[in-house]
C-alpha cells in the first residue's frame, strides 16, 4: 500500500493545503460603486458650500436663477439633500442629513441678519426645509425597493 505525502512546514505540523484566492466577481462593481459615493459626497458637500456663500453675500450680489426665492431655496437644499445622501451608505446617516439640514438651512437664515441688504424670512426656512426633507424621504423609499 502506497503511503501519501503530506508536507510539513517547518514546526513538523502538517502545512496548511494551498487555496485558491478567488475575487468575487463584483469586485470591480464595487470600486466603481465606492468611486460613485465619494464622488456623490464631494459634488453634495460643494453644493452646500455654494449655498453657504449665496446665501450670505449681500443682497444685489447674489444670482437668481427661480421667480421665486422660496423655489430656489427649495432646490438648492433639495438638491444638496439629494446628492449628499446618494454619498451615504447607511439610514443613520441619511436619517441626520434630514435632521441637521434643515437646522443649517434656519442657521444661514439667521445669519442673513449681519449680511447687508438681507433679511431672514421664515417661508425661506421652510421652503429650504421641505425641499430637504423631500429629498431625504425620496432617497429612503429609492432605498426601499
Amino acid at each position: 500500500m502506497a503511503q501519501k505525502f503530506e508536507p510539513v512546514g517547518c514546526s513538523g505540523r502538517r502545512a496548511a493545503p494551498e487555496r485558491r484566492r478567488v475575487c468575487p466577481p463584483d469586485v470591480a462593481g464595487d470600486y466603481q460603486s465606492k468611486r460613485l459615493t465619494m464622488l456623490c459626497r464631494i459634488i453634495g458637500w460643494a453644493a452646500l458650500l455654494v449655498v453657504t456663500m449665496v446665501s450670505l453675500v449681500p443682497g444685489d450680489l447674489r444670482p437668481h436663477l427661480f421667480p421665486s426665492g422660496q423655489l430656489e431655496h427649495f432646490v438648492a437644499y433639495g438638491l444638496a439633500g439629494f446628492v449628499i445622501g446618494l454619498g451615504c451608505r447607511r439610514r443613520s446617516i441619511l436619517l441626520a442629513i434630514g435632521v441637521l439640514l434643515p437646522l443649517y438651512a434656519a442657521a444661514l437664515e439667521f445669519a442673513q441678519v449681519w449680511s447687508p441688504r438681507r433679511d431672514p424670512k421664515r417661508f425661506d426656512i421652510a421652503a429650504g426645509t421641505l425641499g430637504c426633507l423631500l429629498s431625504v424621504a425620496s432617497l429612503h423609499l429609492l432605498r426601499r425597493t
